[in-house]
């Protein structure tokens, strides 16, 4: 009996501790060979953000949520990077390090010249699965891949210039603005407007929420769709930076919203399926626009995959253009001089801006060639990009090019291991003085007059493979409905008595009291 029980005894020590020598070999093997990797390459560590107050790195977690809770995220990671430079990091008893920086050459490196070592989803696929689902906005590699060919063709310049449609949605917005002579805040109406014109990109057909025919049970429809998205954005934007365990983000109106959310989506599916079946039997034609919905029915059957692909579309697409619209009148509101030296300029340089509708390619061009126009596009999104920050995971070891500012680290590399996380903040990148001006934190659109800025210096839409495939599309769309505007409203006022911009964090970033405006007079003959 005792032998049979000290054997026992001698199997349970062999299977708890061969494992566990085995994970000991294996990460301290790993170990040397990072450190063999980085000797190799000359690496010095970036400085580094003392966080020794409480283990597992939890004050570095708990900082953050803290700052975002205080509404400046943004502005804390601008103030670090004055202080330690343009390269930092912070360590994790884990072993893992998060990399913060606003190196052009860094950027570059994760972004492009090194792309295959990074990715989002260890990052990504916990904090977005229940909202959105796996698609092409959360995924890497072969699940990444097929998704994003397929949107490339709904982003070619024939479909980005054909506005005939986006002068629907741009009508019924001005119909709401005309038809309020007193303060109106835009930023929920810029969603519906945004909401609208997605729609019409994705599924064909638009939500229509703005027009005034539109059924009052799909509006009301419509507005818990976007009030789920805007509470889903927000709870992700948590799940992101906490340890992934479902636990530890126990908010029920969480999943009641990510319910709705794909409840919604789901019956404008099954509404594409429907279309898409009759097609197929000759009941009606095809349309012969690029119809992104419909292009996903010819690769799946399965509603669930369709569903999940078409959201991690929807939410960029509808967040981008909106964001920026609200985040410009913003600025313009507090600063009319812009506003009536851009007005004048798209008076005396665009004739009609409905009659070069006719024709997509001179419209197009009409557009590009309002610079200021472009010039105030181009500063708003370096004041206030959509995304403050973009973050990358590293799936192998690799190198940051310049590890830091200091005369050591200006010309050695970083080491980074796998499991290690870099995060570039554009918003801190879009403010360096050296590279914008001494008045980096001002609106001044002149600036961009002879400002040519490093490529990776200013990225609004992300760069590299996985840059933003509507990026075009959202500027033409942001470009016609200043335009319309402008050349509507002879004049723009603030009306929030907060004058500064207040960061409200979600996935996005946008303005925490909205854009309370009024537009005091409207011009009926383009004068």
């Amino acid at each position: 009996m005792l032998a049979l029980r000290d054997e026992g005894f001698r199997i349970i020590y062999l299977l708890l501790f061969l494992p566990l020598t085995g994970s000991l070999i294996y990460l301290s093997y790993s170990e040397y060979q990072h450190r063999k990797f980085g000797r190799k390459h000359n690496c010095v560590d970036p400085p580094t953000v003392q966080n020794n107050h409480l283990p597992f790195g939890l004050e570095h977690i708990l900082n953050e949520l803290k700052i975002i809770r205080e509404h400046r995220k943004d502005e804390s990671t601008k103030a670090q990077s004055q202080i330690y430079g343009a390269t930092y990091q912070s360590k994790f008893i884990s072993g893992t390090k998060h990399i913060t920086t606003v190196e052009p050459a860094n950027v570059k490196a994760v972004w492009t010249t090194n792309f295959s070592s990074w990715g989002v989803e260890p990052m990504r696929l916990f904090a977005f699965r229940p909202f959105i689902g796996p698609g092409v906005l959360i995924t890497d590699g072969h699940a990444w891949r097929p998704a994003r060919n397929l949107l490339q063709p709904a982003f070619t310049r024939a479909q980005i210039a054909d506005l005939r449609l986006l002068k629907i949605h741009v009508d019924r917005l001005l119909a709401v603005l005309i038809a309020n002579r007193g303060t109106i805040d835009l930023q929920p109406l810029f969603h519906q407007y945004g909401l609208d014109i997605s729609s019409e990109f994705i599924f064909g057909k638009s939500v229509a929420s703005l027009d005034p025919h539109t059924d009052p049970k799909d509006k009301e429809r419509a507005r818990l769709f976007l009030e789920a998205v805007d509470y889903c954005q927000t709870a992700v934007g948590k799940r992101m930076r906490l340890p992934h365990i479902n636990i530890l983000t126990l908010d029920p109106r969480f999943w009641q919203a990510c319910r709705l959310v794909r409840s919604y989506i789901r019956s404008r599916v099954q509404q594409v399926t429907a279309d898409y079946a009759n097609m197929q039997s000759g009941q009606h034609s095809g349309s012969t626009r690029y119809i992104l919905a419909l292009e996903l029915c010819k690769e799946t059957k399965d509603e669930k995959v369709m569903q999940n692909q078409l959201l991690n579309v929807f939410i960029p697409a509808h967040g981008a253009a909106a964001t920026t619209l609200m985040n410009c009148f913003f600025l313009l509101a507090r600063h009319p001089k812009v506003y009536k030296k851009l007005r004048d300029e798209v008076l005396s340089t665009v004739t009609d801006l409905d009659e070069n509708l006719q024709s997509s390619e001179t419209i197009f061009v009409q557009l590009k060639a309002l610079k200021y126009l472009q010039w105030v596009i181009s500063e708003t999104l370096r004041l206030h990009p959509p995304i403050g920050t973009i973050s990358r995971v590293a799936k192998t070891a690799s190198l940051l090019p310049i590890a830091g500012d200091d005369a050591i680290r200006r010309f050695r590399p970083a080491l980074i291991n796998k499991g290690d996380t870099v995060s570039v903040s554009l918003y801190a990148l879009h403010r360096r003085t050296d590279i914008f001006g001494d008045d980096a934190d001002s609106f001044r659109p002149e600036r961009w007059q002879h400002l040519r800025p490093p490529y990776w210096a200013f990225a609004p839409f992300g760069g590299g493979p996985r840059h933003c495939p509507g990026q075009q599309l959202a500027l033409v769309e942001i470009s016609y409905t200043i335009a319309t505007i402008v050349q509507t409203f002879s004049g723009i006022e603030n009306r929030d008595p907060v004058k500064d911009f207040v960061e409200r964090y979600r996935i996005s970033t946008e303005s925490r009291n909205g854009a309370k405006v009024y537009f005091p007079g409207q011009s009926t003959n383009g004068a």
